[in-house]
């Protein structure tokens, strides 16, 4: 059995998930549609512990930035980009989250 973890989001992220869903709900062929499928695809997989199945990271500490050590975290695709050699530049967002 896959290990179950309850997730807190901050009330403007739940917002924020909310109006990302009406757009996606008015365009369902959109990219608003395609990020919300992206955020319940981390979300499900950070409540089910499987964030080791998506590109990431720990993340840490430097002076020029917070003190992030205790964060990690997972990269979804959402649109393909490339660089100038036309090579595929890896998944275009990311989902940081804090484990405690």
């Amino acid at each position: 059995m896959t290990a179950r973890y309850h997730l807190i989001l901050d009330p403007a992220h739940q917002d924020g998930l909310r109006e990302l869903h009406a757009r996606a709900q008015a365009d369902p062929s959109g990219v608003a549609a395609k990020q919300f499928e992206a955020a319940r695809i981390a979300l499900s997989a950070l409540r089910e512990g499987r964030e080791a199945e998506f590109a990431g990271e720990r993340l840490g500490r430097s002076d020029n930035h917070p003190d992030l050590r205790d964060c990690a975290e997972i990269k979804i695709p959402v649109v393909e980009e490339f660089n100038r050699r036309g090579r595929p530049m890896g998944p275009s967002h990311r989902v940081s989250y804090r484990e405690f």
